[in-house]
């Protein structure tokens, strides 16, 4: 499960994109992500993958911080 909490990604104070709410996707569900040029979707997945940086909010993968996992870990979760 990826879980999005109270998410505000960007580069640095300059955020591309905010969400109040919290997201999830259970194991084996898809999500397609939609939308104009430049409105995030590209830098959702770097910071959900942690190659972004988090401006606000937290990303888990499996009910574990995307900070407390390791890469090789979390390429085998995503």
């Amino acid at each position: 499960m990826i879980r999005l909490e109270h998410l505000q990604i960007g580069y640095g104070h300059c955020v591309i994109a905010q969400n109040d709410n919290d997201i999830a996707c259970a194991k084996g569900k898809f999500i397609t992500l939609i939308g104009a040029n430049g409105t995030g979707k590209s830098t959702l997945l770097r910071a959900i993958s942690n190659n972004q940086h988090v401006i606000k909010g937290t990303i888990h993968i499996n009910n574990t911080n995307i900070n407390n996992i390791s890469d090789l870990d979390k390429s085998k979760s995503i």
